[in-house]
């Protein structure tokens, strides 16, 4: 494996952690009770798709149009991913509209992106952006 891309190792940590977070949830004097298989499988594809993948692609460098869209779109989620993390367990104070709000700025950098990158990106590309967009907004609904 070359160290210099490390997707798969990356991979199968979130695998682990995900997990390890499944299991621990299944107590019920954990902060929100127990959670749903459904609802950790939901989780992985979120932390994979948004801030995996957008880290993985930092350690490859930017090659094409693509790729700064999902640079992007992941700094985005990395930034909210610190805020949030603060706000839920050091100062209690975070708010569902906080994420809401987030998420449609978020869905509206993709657009944007993608409409200003429409000529420079490929079809499977367009693909991925456009279902990423989609998963966002179930994520906001």
């Amino acid at each position: 494996m070359d160290i210099r891309h490390p997707g798969l190792l990356i991979t199968y940590i979130l695998i682990f952690i995900i997990s390890f977070f499944y299991k621990k949830k299944q107590d019920q004097n954990q902060m929100g009770g127990k959670i749903a298989y459904s609802k950790s499988l939901w989780l992985f594809y979120c932390i994979f798709t948004w801030f995996i993948i957008p880290l993985n692609l930092l350690t490859n460098g930017i090659e094409s149009k693509f790729h700064l869209i999902l640079l992007c779109f992941g700094l985005s989620f990395w930034i909210r991913g610190l805020i949030e993390m603060i706000m839920l367990y050091i100062t209690k104070s975070w708010k569902p509209i906080y994420g809401i709000s987030h998420n449609i700025f978020t869905f509206f950098l993709l657009v944007g992106l993608a409409v200003y990158f429409r000529n420079d990106i490929y079809f499977w590309e367009k693909q991925f952006v456009i279902f990423t967009m989609i998963a966002l907004s179930f994520e906001t609904y």
